[in-house]
C-alpha cells in the first residue's frame, strides 16, 4: 500500500484473519520487505501462504471487501511467488485491476 499505510495494512491483515478461507488454508503472518528500492525503509509486509485448497479469487474477494470496508479504498499491491520462482507484482487499486490480477494469478502454477 501507498503513503502512510501502517494502519491501513494492520486493518488488512485483521480482516484476513478473520476469512475462513485464510484460517483454513493459509499462513499469514507480518514479514519484512527485501525490495531493494525500499533498503533501511520501515515497510509493513503481509506474508500469505497457502495452499492449493485456497485460490486467488479468494484473496481477491477478501480484498476486494476490505477496499469497500474502507472510506479511501486504499490501492493494494500483491506481489505473488509462484512455485518455479517467478514473481508476479499485480495492482489491486480498482475493482477491474482487482479482477485482472485474480485472472494472472490464477494462470500461474
Amino acid at each position: 500500500m501507498a503513503g502512510d499505510a501502517g494502519p491501513q495494512i494492520a486493518s488488512l491483515h485483521r480482516w484476513l484473519l478473520n476469512e475462513p478461507a485464510v484460517r483454513a488454508h493459509g499462513e499469514l503472518t507480518w514479514a519484512s520487505s527485501d525490495d531493494p528500492e525500499h533498503q533501511g525503509v520501515l515497510i509493513d509486509v503481509i506474508s500469505l501462504v497457502v495452499t492449493s485448497a485456497f485460490s486467488a479469487g479468494q484473496l481477491a474477494l477478501a480484498i476486494a471487501h476490505w477496499r469497500a470496508s474502507r472510506p479511501d479504498s486504499p490501492r493494494v499491491i500483491v506481489t505473488h511467488v509462484a512455485s518455479d520462482g517467478s514473481v508476479t507484482v499485480l495492482d489491486a487499486s480498482t475493482p477491474e485491476a482487482l479482477e485482472s490480477a485474480v485472472r494472472a494469478l490464477e494462470r500461474k502454477p
